[in-house]
């Protein structure tokens, strides 16, 4: 962190269509939507954090380096391929790309 700002905490959010919103106009249907849960954002302000969503269609790797931290908020289940191991029966929605 820079002397005297307060911390830069990146927030990714989820991408989703207009169809996955209930009550979204017809001519947004089929359009991309990236979520965040103001929720989140607050807390990170009121903790003096300046918080900063994190659109899917950037380069990561470029954002680490403005960034003092990173918080990753909880949601649908981690596909289980990614660590080796097989679904569970009771594995919830997965996300992939948010994965």
């Amino acid at each position: 962190m820079k002397s005297g700002k307060r911390p830069v905490i990146g927030l990714p959010g989820r991408r989703k269509t207009g169809r996955d919103i209930v009550g979204s106009p017809e001519v947004l249907l089929d359009l991309p939507v990236d979520l965040y849960m103001a929720d989140y954002a607050g807390g990170v302000h009121q903790a003096g954090g300046l918080p900063v969503h994190l659109p899917f269609d950037i380069d990561f790797a470029e954002m680490v380096e403005l960034l003092d931290g990173l918080l990753l908020a909880g949601g649908t289940d981690i596909g289980p391929a990614l660590y080796g191991a097989a679904p569970d029966p009771d594995l919830l929605d997965i996300e992939a790309q948010r994965d």
